[in-house]
């Protein structure tokens, strides 16, 4: 056994690598430990000798450091600390105490048997409240810090923060990289990403690439990032299993988002931190065996050496354009794209009138009385007003309002349709139109808002206003001139020159507006991983559709002509620079950016405008750092005087649950990724624009359209589709189904399908599956579950059309709740969909039937949608193209697998009472077609009743329904379609082609229409 030795040993100092702890936020703290000559003290033989052969200043660089919860990113730290204070275990074992900068707790199996918990308080800096553990001990780091560290060349910053795939939910992760965000936008450069896994780890979460990517795409592309393993002695110090997803990881990273970063000796290191977890033991007197110390002595051996050669290596990386300041200019370049097309408006008003004006002058007769009434002269100024509380407006043109200014002939917009007051909506973007977030508003309910009934998309987040003044001025000029009694002509030429010049300077202005907005537009997409939402076109769109509004109230269309040429020149612009993207660097946007404000007659209001935004967007992200939300919720709208967002079966009166239907024709514009998805219970589909319309999506190998919704966990990657199935009868524990009947409800309020192969727990109340892996038992989520099936569709779709996708439109059922609604989101969320409209699949259904025939209008229709697990009825009318929802029942509990359980159920008992055979596994049996129908006598009861229920809410008689359009697989059964023509017989029963896909079709439909 090896004790605590008493000899005098080398001290570890306080600054071999010196350590410095924040003890503001962005402030190191000064202290030093310097002896009298002005040299740190270094004990580290190897530093020491290092610190006396290098002259001159010290390289300073910054490392952020990334990794998922339980990593050990934390550990990763301390031991950092150690291995470069100390020689060797020996040394670290003989000092006075570990160096330790974050309190550490953990659990160790003794040789007993017994476990005791290890704790090391923090040794180094202030004690923080920045370190919570988890239940297993765990240190969770709650926001970005930095620690420093100097050696005898460098001076390292490492940027600890949060960990990803926090256990509070994907909200929280968002909430994360936004801190993480702003913590790095305080350095200059940063010079490397350092990211921790765990050796021999299968698989990487959802979670994992998901928060990576987002963080990723705010910095450049280009970035050096290092790859660390920890855990690796029982891999022999390799990645182990790691490198297999890892490489998949990187691979998709390069192939589809640009980001050129592969494995190699130089980025990669493996190393294992139980030597520093023994040190902490050995300082709680815990004795530990002579293994065990040799073990650990190889191993802090190891781990330091890939230490010093990851410094060594990270120290030669100079920071790739500056990358923290891309972070910055890529928020200047998305922040100044609405500013510079309010700016480009104005400038547009005030050509107008002084267009007008020149007009009015040259009109005017050559006498100084005339002429002295032409003295006063007009423009247009923008005023901004902050808000105490953010605001959702509606900007739709039936919802906005008009008024003069002055006697300018000019409208100017007024949003006076305000849809919620006081909108703490989490994660909503200020000023964006549109941005998939309103959704989670509390006024919204499914794709309307129900106080004033238009589209979600035509809502926006605000913290501030701004709005136009009219200032009337004299021309000085010209008034000096008059008092001279100069010639009158000459006078009214000089006023009409100034005229022309003056529009002349803002053309010009206007000019350079619209070329920077250009050049920052491509700059983001030479730079970031994913491609930019293109803001400024957007914006600009909307300005049109505002002047649209003010033509309608009396205002010429001189100025929507010059818009929309400034929209055609803009997007005509982006092609013809398009091969100049590369030559934009940083410092250009920053030159671009001061070139702006140095405008003669915009600048300054341009200044006013862009740190408006910039203050607007700060304070939204410290409300919702500082808020403690519901984590239930994906979004939440927080403000408790607000009522919650209605569920869509708590709509059945609603007289603004409106859609029109959409009539699209051929060509197709295919740069509309127009992606619908159907999340089926049992199958799933998906269908996209082509050249020559809609098509569903080979999904597998085969050409299959429909993806069965089974997902297996039985190997390291997980597997999704027909592939499970085939493999079900020996894999059934590895396999989960019907993940669409458990996604975002309580387990009380799930009934346990005897078939069920997994079991089903809940945990602090979110329901967990207990599924057999491949390295064991586990835990996933209903989410996950189906984010892996979500994850397969994308991957599938992109393949198929040969891009990368993040926009689509999901169906759920109509009497999916708000709770599973939003479960689906965060599913979609987790496989990598950034944005995610939601729509009730009956409506998907109408949609995709309607799109190619005549619309019936002044017709009342029921949709009946029999899927695999779930069943809707919805009533509609439809008048002047627009559906309007009348009813909407359903049952999320009945589906065609209820029929087939019936059936098995029978035999199975049959079998058991008559030859005591028990029938555990998969079995063909045949039956008459009338005997099954007898034996589902209860669930067509069921049906009957959900029917009834669905005319009762309508208030109507089956014999006033004109058309049942009949959807989803279930539908095809005889028993189903007598059922409904003995109700409705007056009715046409209607059907597709292919029942299965018209949903997902339907939604690729409205995806067009909107995206």
């Amino acid at each position: 056994m090896i004790s605590r030795s008493t000899s005098q040993a080398p001290q570890p100092s306080e600054s071999p690598m010196e350590i410095k702890a924040l003890s503001k936020i962005g402030e190191i703290s000064k202290e030093e430990n310097n002896d009298k000559t002005g040299a740190p003290k270094i004990q580290n033989k190897v530093l020491k000798s290092q610190f006396k052969s290098i002259p001159g200043a010290k390289k300073t660089f910054n490392v952020l450091l990334l990794g998922e919860v339980g990593v050990g990113k934390s550990t990763w730290i301390n031991s950092f600390a150690n291995y470069t204070s100390f020689d060797s275990f020996e040394d670290a074992l003989n000092a006075p105490s570990p160096i330790c900068l974050i309190s550490s707790k953990f659990k160790l199996c003794k040789e007993n048997g017994n476990i005791i918990e290890v704790q090391i308080e923090q040794t180094v800096g202030e004690n923080s409240e920045n370190e919570k553990f988890s239940d297993d001990g765990e240190s969770l780091t709650q926001d970005p810090k930095t620690y420093q560290f100097e050696t005898a060349e460098y001076i390292v910053n490492i940027i600890d923060t949060p960990g990803i795939g926090d256990v509070r939910g994907i909200r929280r992760d968002k909430e994360n990289i936004q801190k993480i965000l702003n913590k790095i936008a305080k350095y200059k450069d940063l010079h490397a990403i350092c990211i921790l896994f765990k050796a021999n780890e299968a698989r990487i979460t959802a979670s994992f690439r998901y928060c990576i990517c987002e963080i990723l795409l705010q910095l450049n592309r280009h970035e050096k990032i290092f790859f660390f393993f920890t855990n690796a002695r029982l891999s022999f110090y390799k990645p182990g299993d790691t490198m297999t997803p890892l490489s998949h990881f990187l691979a998709d990273l390069k192939n589809g988002w640009k980001f050129q970063t592969s494995l190699n000796f130089d980025n990669t290191y493996c190393i294992d931190n139980e030597a520093f977890r023994l040190l902490c033991a050995h300082f709680n007197d815990i004795k530990f065996t002579e293994e065990q110390h040799l073990n650990s002595v190889k191993s802090w051996k190891h781990s330091a050496d890939e230490i010093r050669r990851f410094i060594k290596n990270a120290a030669r990386q100079g920071p790739h354009q500056d990358s923290l300041s891309f972070y910055k200019a890529r928020t200047t370049a998305f922040h100044l794209a609405k500013p510079l097309v309010d700016l480009s408006e104005l400038i547009e008003t005030n050509i107008k009138i002084y267009s007008d004006r020149k007009k009015d002058l040259q009109n005017t007769s050559n006498s100084f009385k005339n002429l002295e009434k032409k003295l006063k002269i007009s423009q247009i100024r923008i005023e901004i007003r902050p808000l105490s509380h953010p605001k959702i407006v509606c900007v739709a043109q039936n919802c906005i309002e008009t008024q003069k200014l002055g006697n300018t002939g000019q409208l100017q917009v007024l949003y006076k349709q305000i849809c919620h007051n006081r909108c703490y909506l989490r994660g909503a973007n200020v000023e964006q139109v549109p941005d998939p977030r309103i959704q989670g508003c509390s006024a919204m309910t499914g794709q309307k808002c129900r106080i004033c009934g238009c589209h979600w998309s035509k809502h926006i987040h605000i913290r501030f206003e701004h709005f136009k003044t009219v200032i009337e001025t004299d021309d000085k000029n010209i008034k000096n001139v008059i008092q001279k009694d100069e010639d009158a002509a000459k006078i009214k030429e000089q006023m009409i020159q100034d005229c022309e010049k003056y529009i002349g300077e803002l053309k010009d202005e206007q000019n350079k507006i619209i070329k920077t907005a250009l050049l920052f537009e491509l700059f983001l997409d030479a730079n970031s991983i994913l491609p930019n939402s293109k803001a400024f076109e957007k914006y600009l769109k909307q300005k049109i559709n505002e002047e649209e509004k003010c033509a309608k109230d009396g205002s010429d269309r001189s100025k929507i002509d010059n818009l929309k040429k400034m929209l055609d020149e803009y997007q005509q612009g982006k092609r013809l620079f398009f091969d100049h993207a590369r030559e934009i660097t940083v410092e250009k946007i920053v030159v671009m950016k001061t070139e702006l404000y140095g405008l003669k007659h915009t600048g300054k209001t341009l200044m006013k405008l862009f740190e408006a935004t910039e203050e607007s967007t700060a304070k939204n992200d410290v409300h919702f750092t500082a808020r403690n939300l519901n984590q239930d919720e994906p979004f939440e709208d927080a403000d408790p005087a607000y009522p919650k967002s209605q569920s869509f079966q708590d709509l059945n009166s609603s007289s603004t649950n409106n859609f029109t239907i959409p009539k699209i024709t051929v060509p197709y514009n295919t740069e509309i990724n127009a992606i619908g998805i159907d999340l089926g219970t049992s199958r799933c589909c998906v269908a996209v624009i082509r050249k020559n319309g809609i098509t569903t999506v080979p999904l597998d190998n085969t050409g299959e359209r429909l993806l069965p919704s089974y997902v297996a966990y039985d190997e390291k990657h997980v597997k999704c589709g027909k592939i499970v199935v085939s493999r079900l009868r020996n894999y059934s524990k590895s396999t989960i189904f019907d993940s669409k009947r458990i996604i975002g409800r309580k387990l009380n309020d799930i009934e346990i399908d005897s078939f069920w192969p997994f079991t089903l727990s809940e945990k602090n109340g979110k329901i967990c599956l207990e599924v057999q892996k491949c390295n064991g038992k586990g835990e996933v989520s209903p989410e996950e579950v189906a984010s892996e099936l979500l994850k397969h569709m994308k991957e599938k779709t992109e393949e198929f059309q040969g891009k990368m996708l993040t926009k689509a439109v999901i169906t759920v059922p109509a009497a999916f709740s708000d709770a599973q609604k939003n479960g689906t989101i965060r599913a979609a969320t987790l496989a990598g969909w950034n944005d995610i409209i939601i729509l009730p699949e009956p409506i998907a259904a109408a949609f995709a039937y309607f799109n190619d025939r005549l619309i019936p209008n002044n017709s009342k229709i029921l949709l009946f949608d029999s899927g695999g697990g779930t069943m809707d009825v919805c009533v509609f009318k439809i008048e002047n193209d627009k559906i309007q929802i009348v009813s909407n029942t359903g049952d999320t509990k009945l589906g065609g697998r209820d029929f087939d359980t019936v059936l098995i159920n029978y035999f199975k008992n049959a079998l058991f009472s008559k030859f005591d055979i028990l029938i555990t596994e998969n079995e063909t049996v045949s039956i008459t077609q009338e005997e099954f129908k007898n034996m589902c006598e209860p669930l067509l009861i069921k049906i009957k009743n959900t029917l009834a229920a669905s005319l009762f809410n309508s208030k109507l008689n089956a014999n006033q329904i004109d058309k049942v359009l009949l959807v989803g697989g279930g539908s095809r059964m005889p028993m189903i379609k007598n059922l409904l023509h003995s109700i409705f017989n007056d009715a046409e029963l209607c059907s597709e082609q292919h029942p299965d896909e018209v949903v997902a079709v339907g939604a690729s439909y409205y995806a067009y229409t909107i995206f």
